[in-house]
């Protein structure tokens, strides 16, 4: 009777200590947090790794934030949640003079995560919250200089290297707009250099300025780029136009447009075509 209860105290200490040792490793930030360089990229995603899973419905409550330091606005972009990895997305610019860009040339971004006491702390799948919360801080490019001649690959990451493509084959003409679609974004700025017009029945070489001029608009510049181009004010079409009409639009020059890595536009893998047929109306 001895011998059992003594084994059986001697099976409650091992199992204690096998507990023990299989202590969960607190929640925690494995990434190393720079503080001030190196400097990021206008669309350089932010990538902080935990120590487990986390928990996107967390993420959603406010856990993490980007802001901008001085007013503590909140920057536009989306928050990736991927097993421990948590990653700020930037929105990209879309204006030529990258005004809107989430982290503004020569702007300083801070990256807040909330951790205890605080009840929206940043937590594990497993429901674990972060022990303390930190910030992030983060110098953005071109802090000196120019920033509208500044090379693409110092302003931006380019998250397909190779030459952009148009997708649209034949463009859309309706209430005045075109649209067209790229295969990648674009650098916003390279869009003051590119002119569009569209070529008719009226079109004759020796007057090119007969031919419609249209206004670029980068509409969007995410997973891919939209161009919206609209009759610029004052211009107009020089006959009316149904879908019976024959129109072609004109990009010039043709390497005007360039992706965020600074490549010009490819065709098929080879040189771009600088007419793109347009039909009239919405079908």
């Amino acid at each position: 009777m001895i011998g059992a209860m003594v084994r059986a105290r001697s099976l409650v200490v091992l199992l204690g200590a096998g507990v023990h040792g299989c202590a969960r490793e607190p929640f925690r930030c494995t990434t190393p947090l720079p503080q001030g360089e190196p400097l990021a990229r206008l669309n350089e995603p932010l990538r902080l790794d935990f120590s487990a899973t986390v928990d996107p419905a967390s993420v959603a409550a406010g856990s993490v934030r980007a802001l901008r330091r001085g007013d503590g606005a909140e920057l536009p972009g989306r928050w990736r949640c991927d097993g421990v990895t948590l990653t700020f997305v930037p929105a990209a610019p879309t204006r030529v003079d990258l005004a809107d860009a989430a982290f503004a040339p020569g702007s300083d971004v801070q990256v807040e995560v909330v951790g205890l006491p605080r009840m929206v702390a940043l937590r594990a799948l497993t429901g674990e919250a972060l022990a303390s919360g930190f910030t992030l801080r983060r110098p953005v490019a071109a802090r000196s200089g120019d920033w509208r001649l500044a090379p693409a690959a110092e302003l931006f990451c380019d998250p397909r290297p190779g030459p952009p493509e148009l997708v649209t084959r034949t463009a859309r003409f309706a209430a005045g707009r075109i649209e067209l679609c790229f295969s990648e974004p674009l650098d916003p700025r390279t869009l003051a250099a590119a002119r569009f017009r569209l070529h008719g029945p009226w079109s004759r070489e020796s007057h090119p300025a007969d031919n419609p001029d249209m206004a670029a608009t980068l509409v969007a510049n995410g997973e891919a780029a939209v161009v919206a181009l609209e009759l610029r004010p004052g211009s107009a079409l020089p006959m009316p136009v149904d879908a019976a009409t024959p129109l072609e639009l004109r990009f010039e020059p043709k390497d005007a447009l360039r992706d965020l890595g600074g490549a010009a536009l490819a065709q098929n893998g080879g040189p771009f075509y600088p007419y793109i047929p347009v039909a009239v109306g919405d079908d």
